[in-house]
């Protein structure tokens, strides 16, 4: 779940990036059900969580960059019919 979560996390901000949108982060709570979430046991493991990276750093390099807004579309060659 955290692996799908960051690359979600990736690709949003991706997108956000190529459009010119900003991505404020929210700073309140958020209440989430109690019956398919649970409160960590400790501090300690929410940070360790924190601080970990999911995806391999080969998996984000694979990861479309962004591109500016702005800059041109990259051109293909149409396809020949023959």
């Amino acid at each position: 779940m955290y692996t799908l979560s960051e690359l979600a996390q990736h690709l949003i901000k991706t997108t956000a990036a190529s459009k010119g949108w900003s991505l404020p982060s929210h700073q309140g709570s958020v209440k989430l059900p109690g019956d398919i979430f649970k409160l960590l046991p400790s501090s300690e493991v929410l940070q360790s969580i924190l601080k970990r990276t999911y995806l391999s750093a080969d998996v984000i390099d694979a990861l479309p960059k962004p591109k500016l807004p702005g800059q041109p579309a990259v051109r293909r060659r149409p396809l020949r019919r023959d």
